[in-house]
């Protein structure tokens, strides 16, 4: 009987204690995010399609990143390069 009155008091509290809303970020980046996406031929079951991006601030300073996308799931054919902006 003490044990569930003790777990039960625990739920309580947990669920009564101050909620913390989340961090806010100390400062966002203004800028332009533009990416290649590569060329790809789907594989029935899944396909991968790399991709390059850069980002340009409004201070004109660049940041690269690389990635893929892959996608999982009935996909046949072939798709062209493209861009993301």
């Amino acid at each position: 009987m003490k044990i569930q009155i003790s777990a039960t008091g625990i739920a309580l509290a947990v669920l009564i204690a101050p909620i913390q809303p989340a961090a806010a970020q100390q400062h966002v980046k203004v800028g332009v995010l533009r990416c290649e996406v590569a060329a790809g031929l789907g594989m029935i079951i899944a396909s991968r399609k790399d991709m390059e991006c850069r980002f340009t601030s409004e201070h004109g300073r660049s940041e690269h990143y690389y990635g893929h996308i892959q996608k999982f799931g009935i996909d046949i054919g072939s798709a062209n390069r493209g861009v993301l902006a």
